[in-house]
């Protein structure tokens, strides 16, 4: 159960703010265009921390079953 919570946390954390959009864009006074720069924030994070948090994940977080 720990296993599946955890393997949806990612798509989760990016599905999450996709319907909440058209509010958004209304509550700050921006475009769709603006809009984007949530997605893209994401994934730029995302993959500038996947090679630090690959070997991390390999070195400490590997426990014997």
């Amino acid at each position: 159960m720990l296993l599946a919570s955890l393997s949806m946390l990612g798509p989760f954390s990016i599905d999450t703010p996709f319907p909440a959009f058209a509010e958004m864009r209304g509550e700050f006074g921006v475009g769709t265009s603006e809009m984007q720069w949530v997605v893209s924030t994401y994934m730029l994070a995302f993959a500038a921390m996947s090679p630090f948090h690959g070997p991390l994940s390999d070195a400490i977080g590997r426990k014997p079953v």
